[in-house]
């Protein structure tokens, strides 16, 4: 697929509707990378990202997972969503960091230190940077667990380094 960047990501489960959960033992993640080749139908996944640190399972046992999908070919760049600065941190230890997508938008600004106090090169990818999908809602359902619509929207910024290894490749 000449000229098509192919990005998925992995690490979730979904044991109910509107439920998902962290899944990340190294096992399961790179099977996931292994079955997103097979269904996308391409030899490399140019970006991936792990979903979500998994709490059940070490940081760095998943972070080695990363790492081993880069060694063996079946991802080209490794990125990570919903992190902090000190995991941004304890990932580069591991593998090179191409990209991190934290939810950052008009009504959740969360993640705003993500960018500015990384040491990382990686691109910062805001998810939901228009906020909800609609301003019609409550507050209320706007700022609980059912999120509004917070999800779908995903435009990707530049980390205060830029993004030339990306750009490169």
């Amino acid at each position: 697929m000449k000229g098509l960047l192919i990005a998925t990501k992995a690490g979730l489960t979904r044991p109910w509707p509107d439920q998902w959960t962290p899944s990340a033992c190294p096992a399961y993640l790179i099977a996931q990378a292994k079955g997103s080749l097979r269904k996308l139908g391409v030899e490399q996944i140019d970006r991936w990202q792990l979903h979500r640190i998994d709490p059940r399972v070490p940081r760095d046992e998943q972070f080695g997972a990363v790492r081993q999908l880069l060694d063996d070919g079946i991802i080209r760049h490794a990125g990570l969503s919903e992190v902090s600065v000190a995991d941004i941190e304890a990932a580069r230890r591991v593998f090179p960091l191409a990209t991190v997508q934290n939810r950052y938008n008009l009504v959740d600004r969360g993640s705003e230190d993500v960018p500015e106090n990384s040491e990382s090169d990686a691109a910062f990818a805001g998810q939901a940077v228009t906020g909800p999908r609609s301003f019609t809602h409550e507050p209320d359902e706007l700022l609980g667990d059912g999120a509004g619509g917070f999800f779908g929207h995903i435009v990707p910024t530049a980390s205060k380094h830029g993004t030339p290894h990306i750009r490169r490749d």
